[in-house]
């Protein structure tokens, strides 16, 4: 449902986050001609 995503217009520091738990994601192939760089951090209860 559109009311219920997020389009994103990157810029030079930015960073997302989300929680796994509740969340479908996936990156649309629509960044041409720039870089594309994913980072991963789990954070677990201890």
């Amino acid at each position: 449902r559109p009311e219920l995503q997020i389009r994103w217009k990157w810029t030079s520091g930015d960073a997302a986050l989300w929680d796994n738990r509740y969340t479908m994601h996936y990156a649309l192939n629509d960044y041409r001609g720039q870089r594309r760089r994913a980072r991963r951090a789990t954070i677990y209860n201890v």
